[in-house]
């Protein structure tokens, strides 16, 4: 029997009215890579009795966890489910053709979603009860933009045959180094040379008597935002807001034709700024920075304009 291959690596999503409770996935993706897996954690009986030679006697399952991480890459159209699931957002659409979907933080908890991996051209694995417990949104120059996931889940159905996935031309318009405009804070316009925007949603597995399993996952602190440049230095005024405790909305858009995805981080403030001369040539400086929640902005949204009416359909 041949060894299966990665190539044809894709990545199903249905959104679940009750979590735990398995969907059809109803939007295709295509993965980079993935490491979604069903971990069953065993341990060796206390006693101290042992066998007839030196070894235990007995063994138990102390938690059946599932779990993982999945990369893709991020387009104009098709990505509303998963934006949805990360931002626990009640999608805000506006226009009539092209269309404004607005994905901002809320404070609802989602039911979640169930996740197929379909293992390239070998098995596949369904996933159910999936929370996005971290998600990160990273482009740099000369690259496309990828989005990776930490998915927390409630267990797997085990390896299965693969099914067909249905992929939608949504996947054609993924977002490029080149389409970025600049981004802006503090009424000041960069030109990064890498952007990564990230939340995390803090889920914690909840493992209760009488089961294996975990609890729905719940959030174990404050949702955090983040947002971390690469620039070419040529002024210290990254510094100066540094010390002096500035907060400002910051912002970055991509455009492909009509159709445009901006990210978004709120009440940002900067922790860090790093300069360091290493080099006769240009000097880099990396920065980052920290949204937060003023009741109406409430530290990171996502906002995609395209020809879709709907903000979660493929």
């Amino acid at each position: 029997m041949p060894p299966y291959v990665g190539r044809g690596l894709s990545i199903g999503v249905g959104t679940e009215s009750t979590w735990g409770t398995a969907v059809s996935r109803t939007v295709w993706f295509e993965g980079v890579s993935e490491s979604m897996t069903r971990t069953v954690k065993k341990n060796g009986s206390a006693t101290i009795a042992g066998g007839a030679g030196r070894g235990r006697r007995r063994h138990y399952i102390e938690s059946d966890m599932a779990g993982g991480s999945i990369e893709l890459l991020v387009t104009y159209e098709g990505m509303g489910i998963l934006l949805q699931q990360i931002t626990s957002a009640t999608v805000a659409t506006t226009g009539a053709g092209p269309y404004t979907h607005t994905y901002k933080t809320a404070a609802t908890v989602l039911p979640g979603c169930t996740i197929e991996v379909v293992r390239g051209d070998g098995t596949a694995e369904v996933f159910e009860g999936c929370k996005v417990t971290k998600a990160a949104f990273k482009i740099t120059a000369g690259g496309e933009m990828r989005c990776t996931l930490d998915v927390i889940a409630e267990t797997s159905g085990g390896r299965v045959s693969a099914g067909t996935p249905s992929y939608t031309t949504s996947r054609d318009y993924v977002a490029l180094h080149h389409q970025a405009g600049t981004f802006s804070w503090n009424a000041v316009a960069y030109t990064p040379k890498s952007v990564e925007f990230s939340i995390d949603n803090a889920y914690a597995t909840r493992q209760l008597l009488g089961s294996k399993l975990t609890a729905e996952p719940k959030p174990s602190d404050f949702a955090k935002f983040n947002c971390k440049l690469e620039l070419e230095w040529n002024s210290d005024a990254l510094n100066t807001a540094l010390t002096a405790d500035t907060e400002s909305d910051g912002a970055i858009t991509f455009t492909s034709g009509a159709k445009t995805i901006a990210f978004q981080i709120h009440n940002a403030y900067i922790d860090a700024v790093s300069d360091p001369v290493n080099t006769v040539g240009v000097i880099a400086q990396s920065v980052s920075l920290v949204g937060q929640d003023d009741g109406t902005d409430l530290g990171f949204a996502v906002v995609v304009v395209n020809a879709q009416a709907s903000g979660i359909a493929a």
